[in-house]
């Protein structure tokens, strides 16, 4: 499992494209959940984020992955 600590850090790209990201607040909004229950997943390992530049993202696909999650958990 990734740890909040071994996110994949991406540099040096001050104008990268990150359209295929939420910032941290889109995902917690898109998640229907608070960011300091973000910031425990990112924590646990439980979602991998992106860092760009100084910046944390969520890839859009991490957000579907657990959007999908919670949807086959409920009965």
């Amino acid at each position: 499992m990734v740890s909040y600590c071994d996110s994949i850090a991406i540099m040096g790209e001050k104008n990268r494209d990150t359209d295929g990201q939420y910032e941290l607040e889109q995902a917690a909004r898109e998640l229907g959940i608070g960011i300091a229950t973000l910031y425990r997943w990112m924590r646990k390992g439980d979602i991998i984020p992106i860092r760009i530049y100084r910046r944390t993202f969520i890839p859009k696909s991490e957000v579907e992955r657990l959007k999908k999650k919670a949807t086959a958990a409920k009965p």
